[in-house]
């Protein structure tokens, strides 16, 4: 028999060659070209870094990279093969967005910058020039965006209190913005023709001045009236001319009212609630022996002091027996008296004459009704009205003149309402109160409150508060019916500080007079 294995093994080992090569140049990977559709298909997989390098190599637009492909298969002798166009890939396409969300193309199409945390397409633009005497309120640049297939429209340039973009306010202390551009009220000079004024204009918010008067009339609902009462503290100012807010170092155009820290002590001033402060001096011929007057309680002052300091018996003893200018009857001043001289909100030398320039701590006539052993002094440096032993030694400022009379409460009902008429001040006052306030809410209890028919109460500055006081009872020391013996607000800020993040108070346990933390609860009791 023919013996037919070797044939038969050429044969199989032919077999195999010819199906391992067709296998290799059909199989994608092993050598063999891509067919249109897996690279389709890989094309879809690819990542955005893949996707980014290619568009910024070609920067051409997808009619543009199709044509191409087009090409580049006729020119290799692939066969054109129908096969639908895949989407460009891009992992922001629009079936995974809002339909009115741009893409990161679009994005980069229109010019704008891709904000990819929030898929979103921006551009900031400077705002339009503003106004002269202006500054900015907030930012001078404002974005747009791409949204719709449309750009958001600018934003004007506009006078706006509110801090925004290209928002701007008049950068002229207490200028006002006309509609047209930023003015002042006293531009148009209007003191001239108010009688009994000095023609002087003084602006403390834009929105109210106030008219200088001659001596023995003070400025009160946009007139000079004559001072036809004898004053006592709850009449004078306490020369505040600066409203703040409650945080740090924050000094503040006054308010409108109806706005947030409305009803401040500088505001009602300016309106005409208390008297101006008006000091002279009276040369007596005298070496070192000149008198400061007080036009306004008729007191009059030692102007030079001794250099020695005192316990408050040597005090007394000091001004009982004194000379000075020609004058013999010399006496030490009670608290209130004190306290009306003490420059509590750094008042302007120019104003004031800066007569009572001492920073130290005087002596009053009255003791402590809480301690016969302790005596009531005034801080010329700090401000506060507190108490000390007898035996320690202070400063000494002799007063002469009628003392200032007590303050009296009359008590009676208005529309059914009962209110408390100080018959010193003229000032008055809700019989009720406030509790748990802090300074700002103070001010605004004060200045939303209707009672007994009224609607223009406010918090009352220092003085006025302190006016309340008694310093000859403890517990409660005051005279004022059914009043606590709690803190109660004032509208002055403390500005010893350049922090201003406190206002004075008086305790009417003990009257003391001391500056507490605007944060902190408080009691408010309101006054017109």
């Amino acid at each position: 028999m023919k013996d037919l294995s070797l044939p038969k093994l050429h044969f199989k080992v032919f077999f195999c060659f010819v199906l391992i090569s067709a296998l290799l140049i059909l199989a994608p990977g092993c050598g063999g070209k891509k067919s249109e559709q897996t690279e389709a298909e890989n094309d879809a997989d690819s990542t955005d870094e893949d996707f980014d390098t290619v568009e910024e190599d070609t920067e051409g637009t997808e009619e543009e990279i199709e044509e191409t492909e087009e090409n580049s298969d006729n020119d290799n002798g692939k066969p054109d093969i129908d096969i639908e166009p895949l989407p460009k890939p891009d992992t922001d396409s629009d079936a995974d967005n809002d339909s009115d969300k741009p893409t990161r193309t679009e994005c980069r199409k229109v010019g704008g910058t891709w904000d990819e945390s929030d898929e979103t397409c921006y551009k900031i633009h400077d705002c339009d020039s503003k106004p002269e005497n202006t500054t900015w309120n907030g930012w001078y640049r404002y974005t747009q965006y791409f949204e719709d297939g449309k750009w958001s429209g600018p934003v004007a340039t506009e006078y706006n209190e509110e801090p925004g973009e290209c928002h701007f306010i008049c950068s002229i202390k207490n200028d006002f913005w006309d509609g047209t551009e930023c003015k002042n009220r006293c531009d148009s000079d209007p003191c001239a023709e108010v009688e009994h004024s000095d023609g002087i204009c003084t602006t403390t918010t834009p929105y109210i001045h106030y008219c200088g008067c001659l001596d023995g009339y003070t400025w009160n609902k946009e007139e000079c009236k004559e001072i036809s009462a004898k004053l006592s503290l709850g009449n004078i100012c306490t020369c505040q001319s600066e409203c703040y807010l409650d945080v740090y170092q924050k000094v503040i155009t006054c308010s409108a009212e109806g706005k947030d820290f409305f009803g401040q002590d500088a505001v009602y001033a300016a309106l005409g609630t208390c008297v101006r402060k008006n000091y002279s001096i009276k040369e007596t011929g005298v070496e070192n022996e000149n008198i400061i007057v007080d036009k306004n309680l008729k007191l009059e002052w030692q102007q030079t002091i001794p250099a020695e300091i005192y316990t408050w018996q040597n005090a007394v003893n000091y001004c009982e027996n004194l000379e000075y200018g020609g004058y013999d009857d010399w006496r030490l001043p009670a608290p209130k008296e004190l306290f009306a001289v003490i420059d509590i909100c750094r008042c302007d030398p120019e104003t004031t004459g800066n007569y009572f320039k001492e920073t130290r701590t005087f002596w009053t006539s009255k003791l402590y009704a809480g301690n016969p052993n302790q005596v009531w002094h005034g801080n010329f440096g700090s401000g506060d009205m507190f108490y000390d032993a007898v035996g320690k030694k202070r400063e000494v400022r002799c007063v002469r003149g009628e003392t200032i009379p007590e303050d009296t409460f009359i008590v009676s009902t208005v529309n059914g309402d009962e209110i408390v008429t100080d018959s010193a001040t003229g000032l008055i006052w809700q019989k009720g109160h406030a509790a748990g306030k802090r300074w700002k809410e103070a001010l605004e209890y004060c200045e939303n409150l209707t009672y007994a028919g009224y609607s223009d109460w406010r918090l009352p500055n220092i003085n006025e508060l302190v006016s309340l006081a008694n310093y000859d009872k403890h517990s409660p020391s005051s005279d004022f019916p059914d009043i606590p013996h709690e803190y109660f607000w004032s509208s002055t800020t403390d500005t010893r500080l350049i922090s201003a993040m406190s206002a004075w108070t008086v305790f009417f346990h003990t009257a003391a007079v001391i500056s507490g933390s605007k944060d902190i609860f408080y009691y408010a009791k309101c006054v017109r």
